[in-house]
């Protein structure tokens, strides 16, 4: 099976992180908080989000602009590593300048690539993992060429 990264196990990153780990898939997950990330029975806690770098697929589902740019621009953050990962996939609740700047610095990927995706969960909780389809405003982006 497949492993998944996730940064951000709060409210809604906790609900659609348990798809994956329903689905059979191995789970790393990093949050703020700690004690969020534990809660997540089956998923292998980080003790820092650089931890995270260097490996496949990263997705983050944060709270807001100024904590996606600490946990993934700032010193210490996903991609200020040596390594960063090849796909990062921004789900947070972040307004377009702030995806903007997670996408110009993508290119450190390896190979280039980060995705915007809306929320895919809602009050009644994340739909099935992996979605059946994808969202009609998906947007994915190449960094480099």
């Amino acid at each position: 099976m497949s492993e998944v990264r996730w940064i951000g196990t709060g409210r809604m990153g906790g609900a659609m992180v348990r798809r994956p780990l329903a689905a059979g898939h191995g789970v790393h997950v990093w949050n703020r908080t700690r004690s969020k990330a534990e809660a997540i029975a089956g998923a292998k806690v980080a003790d820092v989000v650089g931890d995270l770098a260097g490996l496949d697929v990263v997705f983050a589902t944060v709270a807001d602009d100024a904590s996606l740019r600490r946990v993934i621009l700032d010193e210490g953050g996903l991609l200020r590593e040596r390594v960063a990962p090849h796909l990062l996939v921004d789900a947070s609740t972040v307004g377009s300048e702030t995806s903007e700047r997670i996408r110009a610095a993508a290119p450190r990927c390896s190979p280039p690539r980060s995705a915007g995706t809306p929320r895919w969960s809602g009050p009644a909780g994340p739909r099935s993992w992996p979605p059946a389809r994808k969202p009609p405003s998906f947007r994915s982006s190449r960094c480099c060429g």
